[in-house]
C-alpha cells in the first residue's frame, strides 16, 4: 500500500475520504493543468499546376488499364488490328499476327521458367524446412508418413 503524502492530512473530518482530498489537492495545483494542442491550421488550397497533355495512362480508366495487362486480350486486340490491315499491308498484318502469337505464348514460357528453377530455401522458427519428399520412397513409406503425421 501506498502511505498518504506527507502534506495531507491523516482526516480532516470533511467526510472525504484520502483519495478525494489527494484528487483535490492535485487539481488545485496549478501545475498539473494541461493545455489543449494549438487548433491545426487551415489548409490552404493547392494551386493548380499548369496541365500538361494528357498522357496514354490517364485517359484509359482504370478498369481498363487492368485489361490491358492481360496477355489474352493484348493478343485479341493485335489480332484484330492485323484483320483490319490486312488488305493495306499484308506484311504488318502478318507482323501483328506474329506479336499476338507472342503475347500468347510467352506467359507459357515464363511458368516453366520459373518451375525449372530450384525452390527457395523454406524456414520455419529458425531451420531450414525440407518439404519435397524422398524420390526413392515407396507408396508405403508415403502412407506410413501420412499416417505418422495424422497421429501428432
Amino acid at each position: 500500500m501506498h502511505s498518504p503524502p506527507v502534506d495531507t492530512p491523516a482526516d480532516d473530518n470533511s467526510g472525504k475520504s484520502r483519495l478525494d482530498r489527494e484528487l483535490d489537492e492535485i487539481l488545485s495545483k496549478d501545475e498539473n493543468i494541461r493545455l489543449l494542442p494549438p487548433p491545426p491550421k487551415p489548409i490552404r488550397p493547392r494551386t493548380k499546376a499548369p496541365r500538361s497533355a494528357p498522357t496514354m495512362g490517364t485517359t484509359i480508366p482504370p478498369q481498363f488499364q487492368k485489361l490491358l495487362t492481360a496477355p489474352i486480350v493484348i493478343a485479341l486486340a493485335l489480332a484484330v488490328l492485323a484483320l483490319l490491315i490486312s488488305d493495306l499491308s499484308p506484311l504488318f498484318a502478318s507482323l501483328f499476327c506474329l506479336a499476338a502469337v507472342i503475347c500468347i505464348v510467352h506467359p507459357i514460357f515464363q511458368q516453366m521458367r520459373r518451375k525449372s528453377t530450384p525452390p527457395d530455401t523454406r524456414m520455419w522458427r529458425g531451420q531450414v524446412v525440407d518439404v519435397r519428399s524422398e524420390p526413392n520412397t515407396s507408396p508405403i513409406d508415403g502412407v506410413r508418413a501420412w499416417w505418422k503425421s495424422l497421429k501428432r
